[in-house]
């Protein structure tokens, strides 16, 4: 079996390794009907696309989409689920029953005999009755908590007007909401980990909390886990940081990741690097000059047009464009 290719991304000056793991996660995908082309005999077809998926329990209602948000909320990593209290073992998550097992029980030859054998001793119960009930809960838990988040209308929230124009929407709830959604997603909620994200920095800079929440989303397949890290570190002026982040989104399937390079872009315009006498385009510099190999690689793959200029000229143009826009003042 091939190893994933893995990154290293930066955030807040920690790095992170990230598994280029693509988005294919059915729950969080929705089938759409495409219209047929415009000439004769020009048939409909079927397209499956990543679900825009609600941060709030407005967007919820507005969009209409609860069966998909039902579907999307279905997702759980089962490592950290907590188990309830047994007299016999002090085991306290699914992760630690499955090592215990492996050690209690390593006369039998399968894992899944294993974890069956550990759960009837020591909580009384089938273990794929048990992890079944731990996720339902789990996964009400969520839906319940999701009730009480909302949304902070853009003329209503305290980011600066560059920073909303950045993250559009946010989400805010009260801290016993917060406190809830963090736990949830602790226990693996693929969803809760976005929403906790969102949650830790609602009107708030970008902490580490929020970005190991956003890669364990990403982690779990969630598709709009990687664009939500890339926007909150340009709203606070990480250029390198969050190109490289928005570079690895559409590396992993999330094609609007587009619309956060061309805000990188338009944020960088007209600003310039000056060096040995040498003037380049901010934008130009971080291409070429700021981001790591692999992610002047993936640039150069998702981003062709930027195979093609020389720092001479990126410069010539940038001035170009300087003197006219100087000539109209």
């Amino acid at each position: 079996m091939a190893i994933p290719k893995t990154y290293t991304l930066a955030a807040l000056s920690k790095r992170h390794t990230v598994v280029r793991r693509h988005y294919r996660t059915a729950a969080f995908q929705q089938a759409m009907v495409c219209p047929p082309p415009n000439e004769p005999g020009g048939k409909s077809s079927n397209h499956v696309s990543h679900a825009l998926l609600p941060r709030s329990a407005f967007e919820l209602e507005a969009m209409s989409m609860n069966k998909q948000f039902i579907r999307a909320s279905q997702i759980v990593t089962d490592q950290h689920l907590r188990l309830p209290k047994s007299a016999s073992t002090s085991v306290r998550t699914i992760g630690e029953l499955k090592e215990q097992a492996d050690l209690c029980f390593s006369d039998v030859d399968s894992k899944s005999k294993r974890y069956h054998a550990f759960s009837q001793k020591h909580f009384g119960r089938p273990y794929s009755d048990l992890i079944h009930d731990l996720k339902d809960k789990l996964v009400q838990r969520f839906v319940g908590a999701f009730e009480g988040v909302l949304l902070i209308p853009a003329h209503h929230s305290l980011r600066s007007s560059i920073e909303r124009e950045v993250l559009s929407l946010e989400s805010s709830a009260s801290d016993t909401i917060q406190a809830e959604m963090v736990a949830i997603a602790n226990e693996g909620h693929v969803y809760a980990h976005w929403i906790a994200a969102l949650l830790l920095t609602s009107e708030s800079p970008l902490t580490d909390a929020a970005v190991e929440h956003l890669l364990a989303a990403h982690e779990g397949g969630f598709p709009h886990a990687l664009l939500t890290l890339g926007e909150l570190m340009l709203a606070e002026g990480f250029f390198v940081d969050a190109l490289q982040t928005a570079l690895l989104a559409l590396e992993v399937g999330a094609t609007w990741a587009d619309t956060l390079i061309d805000g990188i872009t338009k944020f960088t315009t007209g600003m310039v690097v000056m060096d040995n006498g040498s003037v380049r385009p901010l934008m130009y510099a971080l291409v070429h000059e700021a981001i790591e190999p692999d992610f002047h690689e993936l640039a150069m793959k998702h981003r062709p047009q930027w195979r093609k200029s020389t720092p001479e000229e990126q410069e010539r143009e940038f001035m170009a464009t300087l003197l006219g826009r100087m000539s109209h003042e």
